[in-house]
């Protein structure tokens, strides 16, 4: 089975990195600096336990040879048309597409270009990130299991040759029958993250040692029912955000208190835009 691994930051790097470990017949799709960085150095892969380091085949936009039966794609959102354009033609008849990019609308821009049936579902779990120097780094000890499947929810020997190949290469890894749940489940936990990082302008740690970040937290709660109190879509119930019953009255959407004070620079130093919510005083900004 070969597969081209479309980017080679820290998730294409770091599971394109354990299918050549595995013995997978692996070639990565990369801009040319990314390309200069691996040919000088090879791909590289820095976690607490060691390091791992191997020559690896790159192959550039408009160089992309094949037929390719798993095309990995770990490219951002906004590469992804340009990224299907690349590596369009090197996709065998009978091969997939196995995305892990965060969200959902990516599987129906696949599908749309290849058919359902060559697309698969896929979520990726690295908390990793790629240095100046092009090593795929390890924040923390952290899980890095990846888990697949068809879109229909059916067992198929791909998926079970690509479970092989992952395995072979020390991966933890699963082939799902419901992949598309897993999809919205990663993507719901990461869409809440983001907000309070947004509204806090601060990571996950910072904001849990913060003296106001767990009442913050707390209270994104209290947010979520009023947004589904006052949910506009048709056919939606109005439900009052106290009593839970119906709610005439329907209402403004919740961030409008946001807006209600202009926000003050340097609330946390360091950061260029300043934070809607002040962690060290628990005030709204």
């Amino acid at each position: 089975m070969g597969f081209l691994i479309v980017g080679a930051g820290a998730l294409g790097g770091y599971y394109g990195g354990m299918l050549v470990k595995g013995g997978a017949d692996v070639t990565f799709l990369v801009r040319p600096r990314r390309a200069a960085q691996l040919a000088e150095n090879g791909l590289v892969i820095r976690r607490a336990d060691g390091e791992f380091r191997t020559p690896v085949k790159t192959v550039s936009a408009g160089a992309v040879d094949g037929p390719y039966d798993v095309v990995l794609l770990a490219c951002k959102a906004y590469d992804l048309v340009a990224a299907i354009d690349d590596f369009a033609s090197a996709l065998s008849p009978g091969g997939a597409v196995l995305p892990i990019l965060n969200g959902i609308n990516h599987i129906e821009m696949l599908a749309a270009r290849f058919g359902r049936e060559r697309v698969l579902g896929g979520v990726g779990m690295v908390n990793a990130e790629l240095s100046p120097e092009g090593v795929v780094a390890f924040r923390l000890a952290a899980d890095t299991h990846i888990s697949y499947g068809e879109l229909d929810g059916q067992h198929s020997g791909r998926c079970e040759e690509i479970r092989a190949a992952f395995a072979a290469g020390g991966v933890p890894n699963a082939v799902s029958d419901r992949i598309l749940a897993e999809m919205w489940g990663k993507f719901c936990g990461y869409a809440a993250v983001a907000t309070l990082a947004t509204l806090t302008r601060a990571r996950s740690g910072e904001v849990a040692a913060a003296p106001s970040g767990a009442a913050f937290v707390r209270s994104g709660g209290g947010a979520a029912d009023r947004g589904r109190a006052h949910d506009r879509r048709p056919g939606a119930p109005r439900r009052s955000p106290r009593s839970g019953g119906p709610d005439p009255a329907g209402g403004a959407v919740q961030s409008a208190d946001l807006r209600r004070t202009p926000p003050r620079a340097g609330l946390i130093t360091g950061r260029r835009h300043p934070p809607a919510f002040c962690l060290s005083s628990g005030e709204r900004q």
